[in-house]
């Protein structure tokens, strides 16, 4: 998009960033960098469950001011999101509402 150039069909392109960025046109794009919990495969990934999720808040540590993002489906069982959420405030995370962060 930033070359002009069109792009390759069938290419799909993707950035994930651990703290909020801007897009081209000034919006703002808040990070969901953690991915999401999922019973099985889905969409060409292994099935991530909520240590999965907090391993990988655990490696977003390495970043300083980051902020560690997941997203969860309603329709999943209610356990699969207190187990994420006590992980990850174990690693010291603390939440807050996607409105607070800048």
């Amino acid at each position: 998009m930033l070359t002009g150039q069109p792009s390759k069909a069938g290419k799909s392109y993707s950035q994930q960033f651990p703290f909020t960025v801007s897009d081209i046109y000034g919006g703002a794009v808040y990070p969901e960098n953690l991915g999401n919990i999922t019973e099985g495969e889905q969409n060409n990934h292994a099935a991530r469950t909520p240590e999965f999720l907090v391993s990988r808040a655990n490696a977003n540590l390495t970043v300083r001011e980051s902020t560690a993002s997941f997203f969860f489906h309603p329709y999943l069982d209610i356990e699969y999101l207190k187990k994420t959420v006590t992980g990850i405030k174990r690693l010291g995370y603390e939440f807050r509402p996607v409105t607070e962060l800048k």
